[in-house]
């Protein structure tokens, strides 16, 4: 279902059109984590414009060194720096208040939320409905009203990749194969923050690769 034509330019993104912005993000210590900058147009057209992904474990390992993960601290650091380098395009700042953008996380990240929150950053817990989640996204993909900037690599590769647990399957249970899935879940949280309140999640029995 996701095709080359939901590819886009960053320079053929409309940013003036968009009215909603927020970062998804999906966190882990060893585990990648990603922030996903994701705005939506007045006419329920999203977009992921900007990603950040950091795989701690891969980094530790590549410089032999444990250090090299983050602590929660580091990535409030970068979680600012990820929307203030942004401000350009979004008007958005990392502090709440009127301008302030939208954070939705991940619900099992409760440390780095609190983080966060102290950082006075406005951050609420994603929801984590997986099966409502990947239904709308492809919904939106369905309806070519979701699109990925090609800066985004990790997205991209992700999103290609993306599969349905065969063994599950057998048994009944549909549910995603949960390897190199960390921008798609980022993408879940930011698309269910997003979605219009009478969108369809619809009846996708596949993930649109």
């Amino acid at each position: 279902m996701f095709k080359q034509k939901h590819e886009v330019e960053p320079e053929d993104i409309p940013y003036d059109d968009i009215v909603k912005w927020c970062v998804g993000v999906d966190y882990g210590t060893g585990n990648a984590t990603t922030f996903l900058l994701v705005g939506k147009t007045a006419d329920e057209v999203m977009y992921v414009c900007k990603e950040y992904y950091f795989a701690g474990r891969l980094e530790a390992q590549a410089q032999n060194d444990f250090e090299a993960q983050k602590t929660d601290l580091e990535y409030s650091e970068d979680m600012k720096q990820f929307i203030t380098e942004n401000y350009n395009l979004t008007g958005q700042v990392y502090r709440s208040g009127p301008n302030g953008m939208t954070i939705v996380a991940d619900p099992a990240a409760a440390s780095f939320i609190l983080q966060l929150r102290r950082m006075r950053m406005k951050v609420s817990r994603a929801d984590n409905t997986v099966l409502d989640g990947i239904r709308t996204v492809a919904t939106y993909i369905g309806d070519d009203k979701l699109y990925i900037s090609t800066e985004c690599v990790n997205t991209l590769k992700e999103i290609h990749t993306y599969m349905w647990d065969n063994k599950a399957q057998l048994q009944g249970v549909d549910k995603p194969v949960k390897v190199n899935d960390h921008c798609m879940d980022a993408l879940r949280y930011s698309v269910m923050k997003l979605k219009g309140k009478n969108k369809i999640s619809g009846a996708a029995k596949h993930i649109g690769i």
